[in-house]
Order: structure tokens, then C-alpha cells, then sequence
């Protein structure tokens, strides 16, 4: 495709382990050349993949560089 941007929504949901791995691997080519756009409960995942990640709470748009952040912002749990 010619768009300048790719949007994917849940794009590791319910995805076989060893097909999540071929999604981030054409993933990590095709950010080369568009931007992506991707949103997914799968942090793991996502944090992987990206160069900056947003979450969203209450309205207000926070960064996020680790998993750290997601703790500290009460995304998730701490382990």
C-alpha cells in the first residue's frame, strides 16, 4: 500500500505465539518506510516494537518509555 501510515488495532490478540513473532519481524521492516500506528493490550509486544507509546488515562496522554512507566502510571501491576 502507498499510505504514509499503517493503523493496527489489537494486532497480537489472539495471535499463535509464533505468529506474533513474524507480525513484529515484518513490523520492525515496514516502520522504515510509514509510520505505524498501533494500539494492543500486549505491552510485551508493544514495547518491542516502538519508538514512542502513549497511554491514555483519564483524558490525559502520558509517555511512556518502559514497563516501569506502566507500573507507575497503575497500567499494570508490578510482578
Amino acid at each position: 500500500m502507498k499510505h504514509s501510515f499503517l493503523l493496527l488495532d489489537e494486532p497480537f490478540s489472539m495471535i499463535e505465539p509464533n505468529y506474533k513473532d513474524y507480525i513484529k519481524e515484518f513490523l520492525l521492516k515496514l516502520k522504515g518506510e510509514k509510520g505505524i500506528i498501533l494500539t494492543d493490550h500486549y505491552y510485551n509486544d508493544v514495547l518491542q516494537l516502538t519508538d514512542e507509546n502513549l497511554l491514555i488515562k483519564k483524558g490525559e496522554i502520558i509517555r511512556i518509555e518502559n514497563k516501569t512507566d506502566l507500573i507507575r502510571n497503575e497500567y499494570i501491576n508490578q510482578d
